[in-house]
């Protein structure tokens, strides 16, 4: 099916069985057997990377439900690129062209109608703080007020149910526990639809039957923990950072494959990420190396954001000094042909 190339939208009217009380002007909550909850804009984007910094949104997809999951609104825009030359990243996820940008509404016009649209209602995604983050900084790059107000995020939603964490939390997981079915996985109206699909399940589940009850599930940022940072960890293969060593200068690969240069940062994680990051990208490789940071030897920042599976992972904005590397090993293969990262993590660092 081949993409729009300008705004499209679907507003439904409201079901016989349902009332509208206004509160504040034109901000409607849905009343269902007298209990009362507000509009949710469930929201989706996609975007050319993963930075807010450096990358753009491409396509916004708007569906507005009540508690219930019935659609009030459906609205989806694609996002002319800020200048020609600016890149649309990686087309094998998301599909969208550079030549399907070219008709589309500026990020002005279309951002200007989502916040229309949006107004009065909690702003919901699946992994929320991606989302808002790129919206929000879009917004100003374009003079847009954008008022996204109190937020709902469906992955930390399905995480609280999880508490012992023997599920993953991604969209299509969510969807398959639920039986919703994405239609085109990474269109922004279909991610943002097949979400809204999801949300009255998780609201059931967390007994929610009033505004009321929303409040302890927003979404809040992390507060920084005290002490001494986290350490940090890379992958790396065993002949870049050879090279890297060799004239005791910098490193500056970001992933495999991928420089710091192409990228805009260093690929890190945390402990407890390195080893589905080397079940993800690394397979059975046998020339990998694992890098301790001494986070105190950087002098280029260490930004921890989110990225669209919903994990929050460090990434390091400039080079990263051989001396700031504390310790480097070899990564074994495991007796099932995987890089088994425990023995190295299990082993003190200073």
């Amino acid at each position: 099916m081949p993409r729009p190339r300008v705004q499209h939208s679907d507003s439904r009217r409201h079901s016989d069985g349902e009332r509208l009380a206004r509160r504040g002007g034109d901000t409607p909550v849905v009343e269902s057997g007298g209990v009362g909850l507000p509009r949710f804009a469930v929201v989706d984007v996609e975007t050319s990377g993963l930075s807010t910094r450096r990358h753009h949104v491409l396509q916004i997809g708007l569906v507005t439900v009540d508690g219930n999951g019935s659609v009030l609104d459906r609205w989806s825009s694609l996002v002319r690129l800020r200048r020609p030359w600016n890149r649309v990243g990686p087309r094998k996820v998301h599909g969208i062209t550079r030549r399907a940008l070219r008709g589309a509404p500026t990020g002005g016009e279309a951002l200007t109608e989502l916040a229309r649209r949006i107004d009065g209602a909690v702003f919901t995604a699946h992994n929320v703080e991606f989302d808002a983050l790129f919206l929000e900084r879009s917004a100003r790059r374009y003079g847009v007020p954008l008022e996204l107000g109190p937020r709902l995020c469906t992955m930390q939603l399905s995480r609280r149910l999880d508490p012992e964490r023997q599920l993953t939390h991604g969209l299509a997981a969510a969807c398959d526990r639920y039986g919703v079915t994405i239609e085109r996985h990474h269109d922004a109206l279909c991610d943002a639809t097949a979400t809204a699909e999801v949300l009255p399940h998780l609201l059931r589940a967390h007994g929610v039957v009033q505004a009321a009850d929303l409040e302890p599930l927003y979404w809040r940022p992390r507060r920084p923990r005290g002490g001494p940072p986290s350490p940090l960890f890379h992958l790396a293969l065993r002949d870049d950072w050879q090279a890297a060593s060799a004239n005791g200068g910098a490193y500056e690969r970001s992933t495999i494959g991928r420089s710091l240069l192409d990228e805009g940062f260093i690929h890190c994680s945390f402990a407890d990420q390195v080893q589905a990051t080397a079940d993800r990208y690394y397979g059975g490789r046998d020339d990998v190396v694992l890098l301790t940071i001494d986070r105190a030897r950087l002098a280029a920042p260490v930004r921890v954001e989110a990225v669209p599976g919903g994990e929050r992972f460090p990434h390091l904005y400039g080079p990263l000094p051989v001396d700031a590397v504390s310790r480097v090993v070899p990564v074994p293969i495991g007796s099932d042909g995987r890089l088994d990262l425990g023995p190295l993590l299990a082993t003190p660092t200073a």
